[in-house]
Formats: structure tokens, sequence, C-alpha cells
């Protein structure tokens, strides 16, 4: 992770701060940051990072949040995302976003994996 701010004395000290704070702190301390820090602060972290603390957000700040990326950080996001909450993710993106050839390709990716574990569990409830 890579400090990016300027003149962000409360996001420097949150970034800090972030390794040793529960996931309730990190929300509660995020949604504090003024708009443009919170902005610098989001697109500072690393994907798996964005994801965690996109999915403790209301939906509709979800989407806000997920279009502020670029689409394949967007992408990165959905990745590092569980499974279960990576169709959601995807269609809270734009139609632009949804549509580049990485996202689209990682929404396949993603759907043949679910295709074959389910016929997998299904295969092999059905040979026992």
């Amino acid at each position: 992770m890579s400090e990016t701010f300027t003149d962000t004395s409360d996001a420097v000290r949150l970034w800090e701060q972030w390794p040793a704070l529960t996931i309730e702190e990190r929300v509660a301390q995020f949604k504090q940051l003024p708009s443009h820090q919170a902005d610098e602060f989001f697109l500072s972290l690393e994907p798996r990072e964005q994801a965690t603390l996109l999915l403790t957000l209301p939906r509709g700040e979800q989407r806000l949040w997920l279009r502020v990326l670029p689409p394949d950080d967007a992408a990165d996001l959905i990745q590092e995302a569980p499974v279960e909450e990576r169709e959601r993710l995807f269609e809270l993106l734009d139609e632009t976003t949804r549509s580049a050839p990485l996202v689209a390709t990682l929404v396949d990716f993603t759907g043949l994996v679910l295709y074959f574990t389910i016929a997998s569990v299904l295969l092999r409830g059905a040979l026992l």
C-alpha cells in the first residue's frame, strides 16, 4: 500500500491505524473521513481490503465506491470478494464497465467455476 494523500492528516492517521483495527472500527473511521480523503484512501487500498470494506457498506454506497474504480481495478476487487458476492457486485457496475473485456472475462470465469462446483457436488451426491 502506498500513501498518496495530500493535506490529509485524518487519512494518514487511519492509514497508520488500519492494520490494528477491527472491520467495524475500520468502517466507522472510514465513514468519518471527508469525501476527498475517503476517495484517495479507498483507491490506495489493495483489492482485498477494498472488497472487505465495500461489503460492509450499504448497497447504495457499494455502488458508488465500486464505480469510482477503473474497470481493471473493479475486476480485481470483485475477484477478491467471496464467490457468492461476485455476481451481485458485478451488477452494481455501470454498463460500460460491465462490458469491459477484463470484467466480462472475470464474470465468465466465475460462472464456469460456479457451474463446475455445483456439478461436482451434484455428481458426488448422485454417485454416493
